[in-house]
């Protein structure tokens, strides 16, 4: 077509929501194009933004007469981009989101580069380049500028292009008016890949600008799409794929739709968003299987060649597929898999790795945890792990269990990696190696340490820590004892190596002042004012054993001076601070409520850290903060935490840590935690009711991390718009409640998590002054009755023999994923109380337990009753456990 056939050269449409923080320079990136902005169309199409978005939109409109200001009704961005098409007049249509740029050459080189190649493609791209806010920091490139690395036209029909998979809106096309495909209106997510697909199809060539640029800015901590869930996106989606299938029929599937359908797959699994989790029993199943026939129809080769995918998915996702034969073979050249249709190798590897994840010298022992991993373990039983020593192999079986690991990068089991524990004294110089026996055959392992290990990264090829020498030596570990002055002159010359930073030589020269001493850290979390780390403090912290206590402060402490007396004062240590580095670079043990490294690590950053990793050795004791049941078993394995040793409370724990988590039942503690020693079984409840729910993941998102007020306030219309909110917001002005608590002079206290008390009470009107919101830590026996959705705090309940409900305001988006996790290990129909998934059913509950006198039915009554070990003392059954093991050691 001619120039002159045109009113632009090039219509860019923007569609506009609620962007008033981004639009001006979005806009402005437009107006320092270097090319004629007269003959470049902005369609700035406002999608009913409540903000001041059309605002300033309508000052560029007016001061640019190729600006064009469009409001309507919210429709979406689909119905955004749509209306931008019909109105487009320019020969090339380009589209840019209202938080994005153009690079200041992009329009005119992509303008210039289509013209040039008009009669050989339909669509054209150009280079995208992610940022995170709001450091800028650039993210990695995608995998298809790989691929695309000039400038020039690529054939998607061949096979070296065709995980190009283009899917973002960094493209051009061009616009044949009454001819123009539209956006999928029906599609809430993935409609711009089906749009970009659609207008590739005919010609299966893609043009490259390299040239140009488009800069996409995603913001650091916010929370997943809500459209992406698979309660949305499921069926829109699979529909979607199997529409593109369909096209082919008669004939093969083009590699490059068989690519882009698997793109989709894999980023979702990633993102645990594949699976159709919103759905139970047959209807998951149903669907399940829906899904796994799309995956049949895509080639193993497509799979196998991924230019990112990691072997381990790879072989994850050839397992998924039905009658795809693969088998596997090992060779003293090492170890394959084999597609028995073809005899292609899927997989090769000369060496099975073996990942070290601690290592511990404890009452002169070698401890060693770590675990392999290999995508062959994937089509066979547990293999077996054995161990030389000096050359000569133990006889002592490894016990082998399923590593947390075995959740690759992903909250979905994707593959059989084995977790093991090794033990051997430190009594003589010992190398120690590690095979893999697979059908009688010895394989060769190669070692790779994990972070937070003094090995990780090359920090140290050998490091020295209780009077040992630890070296990692051709994938053997190598272990020898020191005498004491041998010890000291060796860490005296590492030492020396950071004198220069002063900072850095003194802390690990503390190591001097604290050898002869025993010190014992007890720590809670940042986000409670204290917890069993604090109460099992009290019960320790002037015992006179030698042993030197602290407590590590990580709240205002004149919110929280009142829970100490003034002798305790110089055993309280403030997080992060100087004497608390010198104190955890030395410490014996950790009591903490919370495992995770940033609630028990003073160190600001790992790169802060990784200067004292070698001198790190103490064993961390696990108080916890509520009897673990969300199921999260990537998360709470002795390898994913620091923890040792686990306080449990009831029988139920340790079968679940044994069980579902690979602990082993001496590291269980059977003592109880702490807390239940400040518990008063026999008080008397108040005439109150609690209301507990717990937090929810994809709801704080940016609310929690980010403190510009746009974002702010967009997360908190989020939190406004959710089930979650709308459900406990009637709930809490039922009339019907209202009455109840009136009629029974009752009140509901309701306990939010920390990061919603504000935006909720400050959004929400309460029409009783029976409810009451609260932020305050509450006394658990004050209460009658306990009504919670899966908050941890259940269990407390159970110990008082208290009725429970469970009031789960948004069921389908918790069983779906969308919060931090989506099962528990104690499922509903087992537990302490009855379930419902709405409002009116919470009511319905309160009113039955007043009606039965607040008394426990059965057989909650029977569960709750023989749910625990008899728990009479537990801090000092947990000091005297630790004192005698002690003892032992000794």
């Amino acid at each position: 077509m001619n120039n002159s056939q045109f009113d632009y050269k090039v219509s860019i449409i923007i569609p506009i929501y609620n962007s008033e923080e981004y639009i001006a320079n979005t806009l402005n990136s437009l107006v320092n194009q270097i090319f004629d902005i007269d003959e470049m169309e902005v369609l700035m199409i406002d999608d009913g933004s409540v903000d001041r978005s059309a605002e300033i939109c309508k000052k560029y409109a007016e001061k640019y007469s190729s600006f064009k200001l469009y409001q309507k009704e919210n429709g979406g961005v689909s119905k955004a981009r749509n209306f931008g098409i019909d109105k487009a007049q320019g020969k090339y249509i380009m589209y840019l989101d209202a938080d994005d740029t153009y690079s200041c050459e992009t329009v005119k080189n992509v303008v210039a580069f289509f013209d040039e190649h008009y009669d050989e493609i339909d669509v054209a791209t150009f280079t995208l380049v992610r940022y995170t806010l709001p450091d800028n920091e650039k993210m990695s490139a995608h995998m298809r500028y790989a691929i695309m690395r000039k400038t020039g036209i690529y054939d998607l029909t061949k096979d070296e292009n065709i995980f190009v998979v283009q899917t973002t809106m960094n493209i051009c096309i061009k616009n044949r008016f009454a001819e123009n495909k539209h956006f999928d209106e029906t599609m809430i997510s993935a409609e711009d890949q089906k749009y970009i697909t659609t207008n590739l199809l005919d010609k299966m060539k893609i043009g490259y600008c390299r040239e140009a640029s488009y800069n996409y800015y995603k913001h650091k901590g916010s929370a997943t799409s809500e459209k992406l869930y698979p309660q949305f996106a499921y069926e829109p989606e699979m529909k979607y794929y199997e529409w593109l299938f369909s096209l082919f029929e008669d004939g093969q599937i083009p590699k490059y739709i068989q690519a882009l359908v698997f793109y989709n797959m894999i980023w979702k699994n990633n993102s645990n968003l594949l699976y159709p989790w919103h759905l139970e029993g047959e209807e998951y199943k149903k669907e399940y299987s829906r899904l796994i026939k799309l995956l049949n129809k895509i080639d193993t080769d497509v799979i196998v060649a991924h230019p990112t995918l990691n072997n381990f998915h790879k072989q994850y996702f050839l397992c998924l597929k039905e009658n795809n034969p693969v088998y596997p073979f090992v060779s003293k050249r090492g170890v394959f898999l084999i597609n028995s249709d073809n005899s292609n190798v899927t997989y090769f590897c000369k060496k099975i790795e073996i990942v070290i994840k601690r290592i511990r010298i404890k009452d002169n022992r070698f401890v060693f945890l770590g675990h392999i991993k290999s995508p062959l373990f994937n089509y066979l039983d547990k293999p077996t792990v054995v161990a030389y020593e000096n050359g000569k192999k133990v006889d002592n079986d490894i016990d082998l269990f399923l590593s947390s690991f075995s959740y690759y990068g992903c909250k979905t089991k994707t593959n059989n990696f084995w977790a093991f524990y090794y033990t051997t004294p430190v009594d003589s110089k010992k190398s120690i190696e590690f095979f893999v026996n697979i059908d009688g055959m010895d394989c060769i392992t190669k070692l790779k340490a994990s972070v937070h290990n003094p090995f990780y990264d090359n920090m140290f090829s050998q490091y020295f820590i209780a009077n040992t020498e630890i070296k990692l030596d051709d994938n053997k570990i190598c272990i020898a004892p020191l005498t004491d002055e041998e010890f000291w002159a060796e860490r005296d010359s590492v030492n020396k190596k950071y004198i220069k930073d002063i900072r850095i030589f003194n802390h690990r020269e503390s190591c001097k002042k604290y050898s002869n001493r025993r010190i014992w850290l007890y720590s809670d979390c940042y986000t409670v004012d204290y917890d069993n780390g604090y109460y099992q403090f009290l019960n320790d912290w002037n015992k006179q054993d030698g042993v030197e206590r602290y407590y590590i402060i990580t709240k205002d402490f004149s919110k929280i001076r009142a829970q100490f007396t003034p002798e305790m004062y110089n055993q309280l240590v403030l997080f992060g601070s100087t004497q608390h580095k010198d104190l955890y670079i030395n410490a014996e043990k950790i009591l903490t409520s919370y495992s995770e490294y940033p609630s028990i690590n003073p160190f600001t950053d790992e790169d802060e850290e990784n200067d004292y990793i070698d001198l790190l050795n103490f064993e961390v004791i696990y108080l916890q903060h509520g009897v673990l049941h969300a199921k999260l078993p990537w998360y709470y394995s002795p390898e994913s935490r620091l923890a040792e040793k686990v306080v449990i409370s009831s029988p139920f724990e340790k079968e679940n840590f044994i069980k579902n988590y690979g602990w082993h039942a001496d590291q269980l503690i059977e003592c109880g935690m702490p807390r239940y020693d400040y518990i008063d079984r026999n008080a008397l409840a108040k005439n109150k009711i609690i209301f507990a729910p717990s937090w929810r993941s994809y709801l704080i998102g940016d609310l929690a991390v980010n403190e510009s007020k746009p974002q702010r306030d967009a997360c908190i219309a989020k939190l406004k718009s959710s089930n979650y909110y709308k459900n406990i917001t009637e709930f809490l002005n039922s009339p019907k409640l209202h009455k109840l608590l009136e009629d029974n002079d009752l009140y509901l206290d309701v306990k939010l998590h920390p990061n919603f008390y504000e935006p909720y009470r400050q959004t929400v009107t309460i029409n009783s002054d029976r409810v009451n919101i609260t932020n305050n830590k509450v006394d658990l026996s004050d209460y009658k009755m306990f009504l919670t959705d899966f908050s941890s705090f259940v269990f407390d309940y159970a110990y008082l023999n208290r009725p429970v409900h469970y009031f789960v305001p948004d069921y389908i988006e918790f069983i779906s994923g969308m919060n931090h996790y989506r099962e528990l290990d104690m499922p509903y129909d087992e537990a302490f109380g009855t379930l419902s998934k709405d409002p009116q059913g919470a009511v319905d509950a309160i009113e039955k337990a007043i009606n039965n006198g607040f008394e426990v039915e059965e057989p909650f009554k029977d569960r709750m009753e023989n749910f625990y070990y008899p728990l009479e003392n537990c801090c000092e059954d947990l000091y005297q456990y630790l004192m005698s093991e002690n003892k032992e050691e000794k």
